[in-house]
C-alpha cells in the first residue's frame, strides 16, 4: 500500500479565487519551479491509466479489504505513486542494468508498470492485500498485451514483514507503505539477505518523513542522493557509497 503526498489534483480543481489562493500557496511552498513540475505531474496521473489501459488511480482505503495478516493496522491506504516524479527520478539514477526490482506494497502497481521500462530483469510486487493484488495482475496483465513489458513480472502475495528477501534482488522501492514495525522487519530481512550473499543494493523511498527515524537508525545504510520533483521527494539509501548516483 502507497500514498502520496496531500497535495493532489483536488487542489486544482477550478475555483476562481480559490484556485488563485491555492496557486498561491503552492508557489509559497514549492516555489515557482516545483508549483509547474506539480501541475505537469497532475496532469500525466490523469492521463496515464489510459494510455497503458490499466487501472492505478484510485485510492483504497484498507478497512473493508481481506487483509489476514495481523500487520493490517500498520499498513497505509493505496495512494499511487506520482508517475513523472518517478520517471524523472529513474531517467537521472544511474543504476547498472539487469538489476531486480521490489517494490513493498506495490498496491494496484503502477510503480511496476513504470519500473519495467528501466531495464530491470524483473520486477517484483509484494502486497498483502488480495483485491488489490487482483488489480494488479490485471494490469500487468493488460500492460503486457499491449507489447509494453520489458522485464518479467511477480506478484508476492503476502505481509512485507515476513517476505524473504532472495539473492539476486537489489533495487527496493516504498513509498511510505507500512508503519515502523514492520520497515523494521523487511531491513531486518534485507540485511539477512545480506549476510547470505553479499551485494550492493539501493532503497529508494518516497515521501520519506515517516520513516527517516528508521533508516537512519541501521548502521549499515547510508542516505546517498535525494531527489525532488514537485511535491514528490525520494530519498536513496545504499549499504555502499561508491560510484556515481546520478547520471551527469
Amino acid at each position: 500500500m502507497t500514498r502520496d503526498h496531500a497535495f493532489g489534483a483536488r487542489h486544482w480543481a477550478p475555483g476562481g479565487r480559490g484556485l488563485v489562493s491555492r496557486l498561491a500557496r503552492s508557489v509559497i511552498r514549492l516555489g515557482v519551479r516545483g508549483t509547474f513540475e506539480n501541475a505537469a505531474a497532475l496532469v500525466e496521473d490523469a492521463l496515464f491509466d489510459s494510455m497503458f489501459g490499466i487501472e492505478t488511480s484510485a485510492p483504497v482505503g484498507l478497512a473493508g479489504l481481506r487483509i489476514s495478516s495481523p500487520n493490517k493496522l500498520l499498513g497505509v491506504s493505496y495512494v499511487p505513486t506520482r508517475a513523472r516524479a518517478f520517471r524523472k527520478l529513474m531517467d537521472r539514477l544511474d543504476l547498472p542494468q539487469g538489476r531486480v526490482f521490489v517494490d513493498f506494497g506495490c498496491g494496484k502497481g503502477r510503480t511496476l508498470v513504470m519500473a519495467a521500462g528501466y531495464r530491470f530483469r524483473r520486477v517484483v510486487g509484494v502486497e498483502f492485500a488480495p483485491e488489490l493484488c487482483a488489480i494488479c495482475r490485471r494490469n500487468i496483465a493488460a500492460f503486457q498485451a499491449r507489447g509494453h513489458a520489458e522485464a518479467a513480472f511477480e506478484i508476492v502475495e503476502g505481509d512485507a514483514a515476513s517476505y524473504r528477501v532472495r539473492a539476486d534482488e537489489d533495487v527496493f522501492f516504498f513509498f511510505n507503505p507500512f508503519r515502523g514495525p514492520v520497515m523494521e522487519s523487511v531491513l531486518r530481512n534485507i540485511a539477512l539477505s545480506l549476510e547470505e550473499r553479499p551485494r550492493r543494493v539501493w532503497l529508494i523511498v518516497n515521501n520519506p518523513a515517516d520513516l527517516e527515524a528508521t533508516f537512519r537508525s541501521r548502521g549499515w545504510l547510508t542516505r546517498i542522493g535525494e531527489y525532488a520533483y514537485g511535491s514528490s521527494i525520494f530519498r536513496i539509501y545504499s549499504n555502499e557509497r561508491a560510484g556515481p548516483l546520478f547520471k551527469p
